[in-house]
């Protein structure tokens, strides 16, 4: 679970540089989501 943090940590960081950077961030965060609730 550990490198996951550290990779939302870079996209948190990327997310403040630009709106498509942001649109690239809900993408993959909706791919991450449903398959943390999963893992809890």
């Amino acid at each position: 679970m550990l490198p996951f943090f550290v990779f939302y940590k870079g996209l948190v960081k990327l997310r403040t540089k630009g709106e498509d950077v942001d649109l690239i961030t809900s993408q993959i965060c909706n791919l991450i989501m449903p398959q943390l609730r999963d893992l809890f």
